[in-house]
């Protein structure tokens, strides 16, 4: 079983924004959906 972090490095800080489990080649896109929601919410602080 392996894992997968999805990440983004800002001038200021390193977001972690999701860990999951990696049980196929591609990103789930439910993964994604959460993924580019919080990314939003966390532009608007």
């Amino acid at each position: 079983m392996s894992k997968a972090i999805i990440y983004r490095i800002d001038e200021d800080a390193i977001i972690i924004i999701e860990v999951f489990k990696k049980t196929t080649n591609k990103t789930p896109k439910k993964v994604i959906e959460i993924c580019q929601k919080r990314l939003k919410q966390y532009d608007l602080i």
